[in-house]
This record gives C-alpha cells, structure tokens and sequence, in this order.
C-alpha cells in the first residue's frame, strides 16, 4: 500500500495527477520535466474578527494595568496619620477608552489629541455684526486678503463656486454681515489647510485651522437664530396666546452652502468623520432647497396647443 503525499510537486499539481513524492517523482521523470516544489504558503492572517478581539483584549489589558497602578500609587502616597492623600490627579495623556468598534479597527488613541489640544481652550464669545472683536487681533480684513492668492491658485481650481472677487468681497464685507464673517473663517481654514502656508507667527498652524473653525461654526449657527423672534410668556398661567414665537426662514445660498464644504474638508484632517458627514449633508440639503426655490419661481411654460385630429 503506497503512503499519501503531503504535497505534490508543482507539475502534478498543475496536471492534477497523482505524485510519489519522490525527488524527481515518477510523473516527472517520465516526461522529462524539472521535478520542482514551490515554497510553502505563509499562513493565513486571523480574521477581522480575531483582530478585534485581540485589540480589544490587549486595551482592556492596558486599562487594567493602568488602574492598578494607579491605585497602588495612590495608596503608597497617603499619610496613615491622617488619611489624606498627597497624590496629584491623574493625567490626561493616557489614551481614551475604545467604546466601539469603530475605534478598535481604527485604533489610533490619539487621533483627536491634536484637535483637543488646539480647540480646549475658551474661545470667545461670537461678536455682534457690527462690532468685530479684538480676542484674536490678528484677525484683520488684511490677515484674510494675503490668502486669496494661495485660494486662487490650489482652492479654486478643485472648488470652482466662488471666485477670488466673490471671496474679497467678502473678506471686506465680513465685519458688516454674519454670512461673510462665516465664509470667511472657514475659507481661510480650507486655505491654510491644505496649502500649510500661515501668514501670523501668533499661533502654529493646527490651532489657527482650528480656531478659524470654530468661530466659522458659532457665526455660522447664529446667523440661523438671528432670524428667530421669540418672547416668553408674561406669567406661568398665562397661556400659549401670551407668547410670540416666530422662526424665521433658514437662510440658504451659496455662501453658506460653500462655508459647510470648506468645514467639511477640515474636519476631515481631524478625523472627525461624524461632524464631516453631518456638514456635507447640511451643504447638499441647502443645494436642493435652493433648487426647490429656483424651481418655484420659475414661471411656468405655456402648454402647446394639441394639433386638430385629422
């Protein structure tokens, strides 16, 4: 009885016939071909599924690790006389907890780090239309105008809707009207984003991208309440009449429409998928109201009159 072969050359294996093993094998010596075997495979890699578990152990692995350290600190660092403990709050560098899936395939822990670190710190409140705020004084209508050439040249090209005249109007008009003041910002994030070009030794570039988004977003979300004229009601009991509420209609053009697209592609390089998506339909939903008003003030064709049948 002849013994099973583990693995056949790589003749056999091509002709799908039984082969002896031996070196060269039968088949081969028979047809006077090179009798040769192909490297092993490697092996297979786990699954996505044994990834995430192993992830996933190896977090909750670090996290235990990181609490029993810290507690035999903290123990180690309390007086007996008196109980108290002389131990400093733990820091925030350790990597956060991963919650989801989501942030076990892409388990980078500092991937916010960056955008936390840039836009921790208070920013002001947003200033009136009409009185322009001096919390970041090198925010001038000529810090925004030395962008338009970088806009013009690596922006527009991939982004023709507004043109450099249209965003230098804007620039001029922006301590005048919330819609330009928005543009603005985000136009001037978009800009120094993905040329890296920044005009101010004030702050770095990360920061000054995320400060930019952030004011563009509160001018952006108050220029939707400005429309809205509510009052409260003159005494608990007094009922629905005595109220005035109103909102107003949701300001759509392109401006706004452009102002969600340059945050959108920022929030990107923070890698804040969620808010990105949430921004990008917020641009297409305006994109189809707009069509909706261009459809209705449309007047409608006259309607041809049907030839007489013959």
């Amino acid at each position: 009885m002849s013994t099973r072969v583990i693995r056949a050359c790589d003749g056999c294996r091509v002709r799908k016939v039984r082969c002896n093993g031996a070196q060269p094998c039968s088949q081969c010596a028979h047809l006077n071909l090179a009798c040769k075997f192909a490297p092993p495979p490697a092996k297979r890699k786990p699954g996505v599924r044994g990834r995430l578990v192993a992830q996933l152990r190896d977090s909750q692995a670090k996290e235990e690790q990181q609490t029993t350290t810290s507690i035999t600190s903290h123990s180690n660092k309390t007086s007996p006389a008196t109980g108290s403990s002389t131990s400093s709050p733990p820091s925030d560098s350790s990597p956060p907890a991963v919650t989801s899936i989501a942030g076990i395939v892409n388990s980078d822990p500092y991937a916010d780090t960056a955008f936390s670190a840039a836009a921790s710190s208070s920013l002001p409140a947003t200033p009136s239309p009409a009185a322009p705020s001096n919390a970041w004084p090198h925010h001038t209508v000529e810090y925004f105008l030395h962008y338009l050439d970088l806009y013009e040249e690596q922006i527009y090209p991939v982004n023709p809707v507004l043109t450099c005249d249209e965003m230098r109007a804007a620039v001029q008009n922006m301590n005048a009207n919330l819609q330009d003041r928005a543009l603005v910002y985000a136009f001037a994030a978009i800009t120094i984003n993905l040329t890296q070009t920044l005009f101010t030794t004030a702050t770095d570039v990360l920061t000054e991208i995320a400060t930019l988004m952030n004011l563009s977003i509160q001018v952006h979300r108050q220029l939707e309440t400005m429309r809205d004229n509510s009052t409260a009601w003159t005494s608990p009991h007094a009922g629905p009449s005595a109220a005035s509420v109103k909102f107003g209609e949701l300001p759509v053009n392109f401006k706004r429409i452009m102002t969600c697209v340059f945050l959108e592609i920022c929030m990107m390089a923070f890698k804040r998928w969620d808010r990105s998506l949430s921004l990008l339909r917020e641009a297409i939903t305006m994109i189809q109201v707009l069509n909706v008003h261009q459809t209705a003030a449309t007047p409608a064709r006259p309607t041809p009159p049907r030839p007489p049948f013959t």
